[in-house]
């Protein structure tokens, strides 16, 4: 009778063990199995999507029939989450000559020297957590003048915020390591990351590419959100 027990213990440890085993080696086996292609695909999404911020751009004209030096301009506006503290307002309808502002009640004000005729500004923003960019007391919100503008439509764009790009950087001081940029966006494989402006490249970021295996590359085009300029950046995946 303790013979019979002894073997049918034996026999549920062993479909148990082999059961496991099964599960343990799929997984790995299932991994290695997956096409480099494939992840470099993968990878190459995680490492944009790391990169990229929703921005947003309106456009505000405002007429006038005389010059109007140092002017107070108010915009009412409904910022998407997360973009209100990040607001940039701009001379003209491009990113470049900022203007003094402020946002008060959830307001926004700005000073401006106005010209007859058409004047435009650019108020920019974007999907990102930091200090209140519009916060200068010398916006006069009490003078009596304040000119109250309507703002065009808001247009979203996806772009490279060079905030990102400086967690890439080794001299910059938010400096995200290889390692830790892999547990943080779940990368199995070596990559690597080049990013070139117009003239050349400016800044790699991961291993070096090897010299016996196929490495596959994904390319992208973009522009840079704080100063317009154009990018393009190569994920290398082995």
């Amino acid at each position: 009778m303790n013979f019979n027990v002894d073997w049918i213990m034996a026999m549920l440890v062993f479909v148990l063990l082999v059961g496991w085993s099964f599960t343990y080696y799929s997984s790995i086996f299932d991994q290695i199995s997956q096409p480099v292609s494939s992840d470099a695909d993968t990878i190459n999404d995680k490492v944009m999507g790391f990169l990229e911020e929703d921005s947003y751009d309106i456009v505000v004209r405002f007429n006038i029939s005389a010059d109007q030096p140092n002017s107070v301009m108010h915009l009412n506006l409904t910022w998407p989450d997360r973009t209100q503290n990040s607001t940039q307002v701009h001379l003209g309808n491009s990113v470049g000559n900022n203007l003094t502002c402020n946002i008060t009640d959830d307001q926004l004000y700005w000073k401006a020297d106005l010209v007859k005729g058409d004047n435009y500004f650019l108020v920019h923003f974007i999907n990102r957590s930091c200090e209140l960019n519009c916060s200068s007391d010398s916006v006069n919100l009490s003078y009596q003048g304040i000119n109250h503008t309507i703002a065009w439509a808001m247009e979203k764009k996806n772009m490279i915020s060079w905030m990102n790009i400086e967690k890439l950087d080794p001299n910059h001081g938010s400096y995200i390591d290889y390692d830790t940029f892999r547990d943080n966006q779940n990368i199995q494989r070596d990559f690597r990351i080049e990013l070139y402006n117009e003239t050349s490249l400016f800044l790699s970021y991961g291993e070096s590419r090897p010299l016996g295996s196929n490495v596959y590359t994904r390319e992208n085009w973009g522009m840079i959100d704080e100063n317009r300029s154009k990018i393009n950046l190569s994920v290398m995946v082995w």
